[in-house]
């Protein structure tokens, strides 16, 4: 037997248990509009208010059933208290969901810790074992008569004084039937009373009433204090306010300062509430949209420029091939640019030798710029250090500013964006150029019309494989022949070169510079493949490894013949999958031109 209702409690808070707090999720549940807000409040308090009410109903259902069980079979009382036992435990683990859910009362999302707890508590109501009782819509003597019937249908002798016996058994237990249940009835209704006492606690007496309005206006006079504080720095840096927006904070401060009302009371509660609920909350979607507009208005602070009182003369270096973003730059960046700050006298005495052992990278930058206590660290020369210090502030600026530029684009681009689109939109030019561009980059095919066809909307648009361009060829100074000289055992794929076969590259190209102490210093600098690409196309590495002007020619040559040879390769491997590619899509489109068959 049954006895819950049909609809159980999980069912009503499942919309409510998604809608999670953006501050720990997802930011779904974060609307920018008042009337989307305004919505999601009222369908929170409403889940309140309706799981509130099922929760009271069933367990006044499981009292009556309790009840309809004693007076209907009070001899079985062990399972009777099985059933009383199991309603215990769901109350109580029902009741524990209550406090968790006050957010919903006051029309704010659940936060996910609660969010968990209420799931917990729901699967373990849902594991609780319910016990097994006899259906109440027949009459529990029906079975204990029939039994008592069929020795006599079977004209089995049963004497008179066992039939009598039997008869003051029935009398006697019914008896005491009627007795516990009159007792059980007066235990049920006291029980009632202080259920029904319980609800009129929960749902408006007036002493939790006044705790919990006296609990909001602590918790409104904190946030009116964070406001101001928010809105102390948000609008402080602005130059200049919009007259409307002035006007409007002239407004909502006067009404701020008057008297406080209680928002938070839902309406369909049975508590109550005063006509002056509509004035506080249109008081409140005034304050929401006051925040948003000074959100929406706010501009960031500019970081503020770093100067020095003996700023070096000079516009900002940086490593080649690398951005002005400091933080990517690696420990062999770090040192070739400080090679390029410091002049020549002032790396002779080791210290680039002891910062590269430090394994230290652009991170370091800012540390530079604002920290005194880096000479010490460094070890550095006064000298030295104010160079590193005016170069670093002078990256900092330099990044702060392309920054600037870039996002300054962007939102240009993302504005222009925007208006094309409007006009692609009012115009109907969308449907022009798309009819354009297949002219342009799809060959006709014949498409015949049928009956079954589907409609336009629902052919997808195609989507165009784009051709590879061939990277730009580098020229060759020294030798005509297009074969290069590569190392013992290895191929094009200079970044797959090691240290060992780079080295026996270069002892292959210049042998007179290896003897010279050329390959002592690139084993000091752990040079590998990958830096083929970085002698054919720039001349950091002559000034890192003191070459001279011929044999880095020379490696240079060699360099820029197996970067050419590389990328003709990988230009080749590209063209093959955009001839598969492209076969594909001609084949896709041929389908498609077939006929409705490929539709079904």
């Amino acid at each position: 037997m049954n006895l819950e209702p049909r609809i159980p409690l999980r069912q009503i808070l499942q919309p409510v248990l998604n809608l999670i707090d953006p501050r720990d999720a997802q930011p779904a549940d974060a609307p920018q509009d008042p009337d989307e807000q305004q919505r999601l409040a009222v369908m929170r308090r409403d889940k309140y208010v309706e799981f509130i009410g099922l929760m009271n109903r069933q367990q006044i259902l499981r009292h009556e059933m309790i009840r309809r069980l004693r007076q209907r079979i009070p001899e079985q009382e062990n399972r009777i208290r099985m059933w009383e036992d199991y309603i215990v435990q769901k109350n109580v683990l029902e009741y524990h969901i209550v406090p968790l859910m006050s957010n919903l009362f006051i029309g704010q999302p659940i936060d996910l810790e609660n969010r968990r707890e209420i799931l917990n508590l729901l699967n373990q109501i849902d594991d609780l074992r319910e016990p097994v009782i006899p259906d109440l819509n027949g009459d529990p003597d029906e079975q204990e008569v029939i039994e008592d019937l069929d020795p006599m249908e079977e004209n089995k002798p049963i004497g008179l004084e066992i039939l009598e016996r039997r008869i003051l058994k029935d009398f006697q237990l019914r008896r005491h039937g009627e007795r516990r249940r009159e007792e059980r009835i007066q235990e049920l209704e006291e029980e009632q009373r202080r259920s029904i006492r319980r609800i009129g606690i929960l749902f408006g007496e007036e002493g939790r009433r006044q705790e919990e309005i006296l609990r909001l206006e602590e918790r409104e006079q904190r946030q009116r204090e964070q406001l101001h504080q928010l809105e102390a720095e948000i609008v402080a840096p602005l130059n200049e306010q919009v007259p409307e927006l002035v006007g409007r904070q002239a407004e909502n401060d006067r009404r701020i300062r008057g008297e406080r009302r209680n928002r938070d009371l839902p309406q369909r509660l049975e508590v109550p509430m005063n006509g002056r609920v509509e004035d506080e909350e249109e008081r409140i979607r005034d304050l929401q949209h006051r925040l948003l507009e000074v959100r929406r208005n706010a501009r960031r602070p500019e970081p503020a420029r770093l100067n020095h009182p003996d700023m070096v003369a000079g516009d900002p270096v940086k490593p080649e091939r690398q951005s002005w973003d400091f933080q990517y730059w690696s420990p062999n960046n770090l040192i070739e640019w400080m090679e390029l700050v410091l002049p020549e006298h002032l790396r002779r005495d080791g210290t680039i030798g002891r910062i590269r052992e430090m394994n230290l990278d652009g991170a370091v930058i800012p540390e530079l710029a604002t920290d005194d206590s880096m000479r010490r660290l460094l070890g550095l020369t006064q000298q030295q250090f104010h160079l590193l210090k005016c170069h670093s502030m002078k990256v900092i600026n330099k990044y702060y500013d392309e920054r600037r530029q870039r996002f300054g684009i962007m939102n240009i681009r993302e504005q222009n964006r925007q208006l094309r689109m409007q006009r692609l939109r009012a115009r109907d030019e969308e449907q022009r150029l798309l009819e354009q561009r297949e002219r342009a980059h799809q060959r006709r095919v014949f498409r015949m019309s049928f009956p079954d066809a589907p409609p336009l909307g629902r052919t997808p648009k195609p989507v165009y494989p784009i051709a590879k361009h061939p990277v730009g060829q580098w020229g060759v100074e020294f030798g005509d022949d297009v074969v290069p000289i590569l190392p013992p055992n290895a191929t094009v794929d200079f970044k797959s070169w090691s240290p060992s076969a780079f080295l026996e590259w270069v002892a292959m190209i210049i042998p007179q510079e290896i003897e010279k102490g050329l390959g002592d210093r690139i084993k000091a600098r752990i040079l590998g493949g990958y830096h083929v690409k970085i002698i054919a196309i720039s001349t950091t590495l002559k000034q890192v490894l003191g070459m001279d002007d011929e044999p880095f020619s020379k490696l240079q040559s060699q360099a820029r013949k197996i970067l050419n040879i590389y990328r003709a390769e990988k230009f080749d491997r590209r063209m093959m999958q955009y001839m598969i590619d492209k076969n594909r899509w001609e084949l896709q489109e041929m389908r498609l031109a077939a006929g409705p068959i490929y539709w079904r």
